[in-house]
């Protein structure tokens, strides 16, 4: 596998440092906390991480999905998120 670096920029001027590895698996999309302190990313296997501030509120991965996920959106509250499947 191979590293490719890169950066997000979300909310308030904040940026964080990603560094993805490269494999089979793609990485769906990523959403950032309302307030910018945190952001999650999301994989199209239904694996979820938590970054910064975030909080880790489950995910997907160990079930099977008929499609993969494609989308990750944060409650208002930022109390948790929800998954997005292709269809």
């Amino acid at each position: 596998m191979s590293e490719i670096p890169g950066r997000a920029h979300l909310a308030a001027g904040r940026s964080y440092t990603l560094t993805v590895l490269a494999s089979s698996v793609r990485l769906g999309t990523m959403a950032a906390m309302p307030n910018g302190t945190g952001y999650w990313l999301a994989w199209s296997t239904g694996a979820v991480g938590a970054y910064g501030d975030a909080a880790r509120y489950g995910s997907m991965y160990d079930l099977r999905l008929d499609d993969p996920v494609v989308g990750i959106v944060s409650t208002p509250d930022a109390t948790g998120y929800w998954l997005v499947a292709a269809t």
